[in-house]
């Protein structure tokens, strides 16, 4: 189909066929969450303290795994650093389109861990979930990466990124019903919950519970980087390989 056509294509098809009511909710839903969201007090001091001492250690951080550049329209490469004296375990990914090219993995203490997914053929990017696990027992947290990257802004509208925290409980296929389907819901099965549309503005995603603060940020292109850090409130609590860093900084 010529460039023409393709425009002529999307001109009709928005025409003759309207955004879906529950689609247009599930907008309006994540318009309404994200306004009360900002609203609330700034992050606590502790996280301030947290993501100051993370950018110190940054430079101490392993890279393990890989990112991708070209051969399809969408890409996304992912960074998740692990800050914490702690093993995240990846417990799996759920796509809604495109495909993974390089799997995640486990994060081990002070690494940071590098994958990617891609689009498929067709009008859709690459859009999908996944689960990491973090400390044991009746500690243990789930943490839950939820993206969007459309082919275009004509098919998916803006880039997304959303993260929650919480008490392990559902199972990651649980968790995206819950999300996809009753997004009121999802919100209010976790302790903390964050999101942000990525079109002209780069704005971080910030939660933090009462052991961890965990901030994301991707890109506005359909070949974004989406970084992740994970970090212990408690900065004695940091990799025993970044904790050098945190004291040379001061």
């Amino acid at each position: 189909m010529s460039e023409d056509g393709a425009a002529k294509f999307v001109e009709e098809k928005e025409e003759v066929e309207p955004e879906p009511a529950d689609v247009a909710n599930s907008k309006a839903e994540l318009a309404a969450l994200k306004a009360e969201w900002e609203s609330r007090p700034p992050r606590s001091a502790s996280a301030i303290a947290a993501f100051v001492a993370a950018q110190a250690a940054a430079v101490g951080l392993q890279i393990t795994g890989e990112a991708i550049s070209g051969g399809w329209a969408v890409t996304v490469n992912f960074e998740i650093a692990n800050y914490t004296n702690e093993r995240i375990h990846m417990k799996g990914v759920d796509l809604v389109s495109g495909a993974v090219e390089i799997a995640p993995l486990d994060i081990t203490p002070g690494d940071k861990m590098k994958f990617a997914a891609r689009k498929k053929m067709g009008l859709h990017g690459s859009e999908g979930s996944m689960a990491f696990e973090i400390g044991e027992g009746g500690e243990k947290r789930v943490i839950f990466i939820h993206w969007i990257v459309p082919l275009t802004t004509a098919f998916g509208g803006d880039n997304y990124l959303g993260i929650a925290l919480g008490k392990k409980g559902l199972s990651k296929n649980e968790i995206y019903y819950a999300f996809d389907v009753n997004l009121s819901s999802f919100i209010n099965r976790w302790a903390v919950y964050g999101f942000e549309f990525y079109n002209t503005n780069v704005e971080y995603v910030k939660i933090e519970d009462k052991k961890f603060a965990v901030r994301g940020i991707m890109g506005t292109t359909t070949q974004p980087t989406i970084q992740i850090d994970i970090v212990p409130l408690d900065t004695t609590q940091f990799a025993e390989k970044l904790k050098k860093h945190i004291v040379d900084s001061k």
